[in-house]
This record gives C-alpha cells, structure tokens and sequence, in this order.
C-alpha cells in the first residue's frame, strides 16, 4: 500500500485507509496484544539478568 502509494502518487489513499486502521475497533486489540508481549519479553530478560547476577 505505501509503495503504490509513493509511486502514484496518491496520498489520500493511503492516508484514508491509514485512519480505517486506526479507527477499526481491531487496531486497540492489536495494541494492547503488541503492548503485553513487549511487556512480556522484557519482564523475561529482567528475570534472566537478575538471575544472572544472583549467580
């Protein structure tokens, strides 16, 4: 889409379906699903560097 975008040139397009992503009711979803696995590795490699250090 961004590449067909760039290359027509038409910018409306890409920025009208840019808002129906963001304002479709599965972005939220996909957000907070993306935020819990970040959270998720990030609190795994605090347990492996403390245990680590514990070592």
């Amino acid at each position: 889409m961004i590449v067909s975008a760039n290359r027509s040139g038409n910018w409306n397009l890409f920025i009208e379906s840019a808002h129906t992503m963001i304002n479709s009711h599965a972005f939220p979803i996909g957000k907070a699903w993306l935020f819990n696995r970040i959270l998720v590795v990030k609190d795994r490699h605090q347990q492996a560097v403390s245990s680590q250090i514990s070592v």
